[in-house]
């Protein structure tokens, strides 16, 4: 029954880690180069999902920060206005090699304060600084990490799957055959 749901109230920031790795071996290069590039992709595109759902209840504060070439954050009190300054922020973040992760979530906390959670989304697995990230953090709010890499992502936001062709084993046949005598051309 609906008298008895209750709204949830969303405090936390949003952080996109914008990693893209630089060298790839030769051999396979380019498609490791676009899985590295759908990754990335599709990190920034779960982070919009999430800020789209959950920035317009007014009584939510959210904040998106973003570290890539270059570090940003920006709070949201739920106009329409500061969702399109996010997405925004996504459309242009830059990804790096070595994205300062620890300089970003400093500047959140210097920019809006401290988020009850920091929701960290991420085309890779949590880094060897995420003790580090851990530490900076202790005592001041909780950190969940959503990698694309290791399918953490999921419980976010639902992957498009690959186009799988399904075809009858007898076409497959008929096309290794070849047209055969008794094959009739169709009549216009």
């Amino acid at each position: 029954m609906r008298q008895f749901e209750q709204q949830r109230k969303f405090d936390l920031c949003v952080l996109v880690d914008g990693y893209r790795p630089a060298s790839l071996d030769e051999s396979n290069g380019n498609i490791q180069r676009n899985k590295a590039s759908d990754a990335f992709e599709f990190a920034v595109s779960a982070a919009a999902a999430l800020v789209t759902n959950i920035v317009p209840t007014p009584t939510n504060r959210v904040a998106l920060a973003v570290a890539g070439v270059g570090n940003a954050v920006v709070a949201s009190g739920g106009t329409r206005d500061q969702l399109t300054g996010m997405l925004k922020l996504l459309a242009d973040i830059e990804p790096s090699t070595e994205p300062d992760l620890m300089d970003a979530i400093d500047k959140v906390f210097r920019s809006i304060g401290r988020p009850q959670d920091l929701v960290v989304v991420s085309p890779r697995t949590i880094p060897a600084l995420g003790e580090k990230m851990i530490a900076m953090l202790s005592g001041r709010c909780s950190m969940r990490w959503y990698s694309v890499a290791d399918g953490s992502i999921d419980v976010l936001v639902e992957r498009p799957r690959p186009a799988v062709i399904e075809t009858d084993p007898w076409q497959i046949e008929q096309v290794a055959k070849g047209p055969s005598e008794s094959t009739t051309p169709l009549a216009n």
